[in-house]
């Protein structure tokens, strides 16, 4: 449970190439976290005083692609992956030269 402004929250994002910062409520213990939670949806907590906010912790992610075959079946792939698709076709994920995923059917 967050008890910052939209504007103070809006402040401690990051960017494409600058990190965040992170909440002062970031930390706090879980059982406190879900009484505030419980209180907020008793009604005993102001309206927008605070907001429910997910503890993520982003890492790098593999680039994937996504493809759909002539049934309508979207597949998620990781990069440079070769798959039969259901219309019996092989479908590749690879990476250009501009580091894009790019779907080829085989």
């Amino acid at each position: 449970m967050d008890e910052q402004t939209a504007e103070q929250i809006a402040e401690q994002k990051g960017t494409p190439t600058e990190p965040g910062v992170a909440s002062p409520y970031r930390d706090r213990p879980i059982e406190e976290n879900l009484r505030l939670f419980e209180a907020m949806q008793a009604g005993q907590i102001e309206e927008g005083k605070m907001v429910l906010r997910a503890k993520i912790d982003m890492a790098p992610t593999a680039r994937f692609c996504l493809a759909t075959d002539k049934e309508g079946t979207v597949s998620s792939l990781p990069t440079r992956t070769t798959v039969r698709a259901a219309d019996g076709t092989s479908i590749r994920c690879t990476t250009s030269r501009t580091d894009s995923p790019t779907i080829l059917r085989v």
